[in-house]
């Protein structure tokens, strides 16, 4: 059983490298501490992300952000969107790799605790939380706030018994708003298709180089094997 509390929130979340936890924060002391771990477990690091439900902690899903580099980052949700999960794990993985590029990789368990946890709470906290978390629910927002304004000051002139050729500014100025978020959109999305975009290509880039070494280990092979 889980409070129903957590449902609405990231309750949990860990840095790790490989099966290790480098740092971890939660909200509540629980059993998906454990569960988490088994979680690391099962990861490959041919994944970018991964997404599990487990028996044991019904209703709640873990998200996980796999970099190449073997650092992974995981959180525990209940409603809380996907795309939002995935966009905390971004952050918080550029942040932990982007502070502590020379020293994780020789980390033991929990050995950033006091240097970490206080920021993943404060992440967790923000994109639980806050609405400008999600850029493009925001933007959405943004976009019905102005609708509405418009819509208001347009019927606010109709009842003064202004002319309709003194309302077209006012309507050009609704387009000229509702393009501009438009075009808001469009970026935000960009970027993050950019974003999964890099990871992948720097996965076939890999693949690549692996394939490669391969073919010529066996080409030398091949050749040192003919008489």
């Amino acid at each position: 059983m889980t409070d129903s509390g957590e449902d609405d929130i990231i309750s949990y979340s860990c840095v790790a490298y490989g099966t290790v936890v480098l740092a971890e924060g939660y909200h509540v002391h629980g059993p998906y501490m454990h569960i988490a771990r088994k979680i690391l477990a099962r990861i490959s690091l041919e994944d970018s992300k991964r997404t599990f439900q487990i028996k044991e902690d019904e209703g709640h899903k873990y998200h996980a952000l796999i970099d190449p580099s073997g650092l992974i980052c995981m959180c525990r949700a209940g409603n809380v969107k996907a795309r939002i999960c995935f966009q905390f794990l971004t952050e918080i993985c550029s942040k932990f790799k982007g502070t502590y590029e020379e020293e994780y990789r020789l980390g033991t368990e929990l050995s950033f605790n006091d240097r970490f946890t206080r920021l993943l709470k404060d992440r967790m906290v923000f994109y639980s939380t806050n609405p400008s978390a999600d850029a493009l629910t925001k933007l959405e927002s943004d976009i019905d706030k102005a609708t509405v304004s418009a819509k208001e000051t347009i019927e606010i002139a109709l009842l003064r018994g202004e002319k309709i050729e003194s309302l077209t500014p006012k309507l050009d100025d609704l387009a000229a708003t509702n393009n501009r978020f438009r075009k808001s959109a469009m970026t935000v999305k960009h970027k993050m298709w950019w974003k999964n975009a890099k990871v992948w290509v720097l996965m076939f880039f890999v693949f690549g180089v692996v394939i490669a070494i391969i073919v010529i280990v066996l080409v030398l092979s091949l050749k040192t094997a003919l008489p």
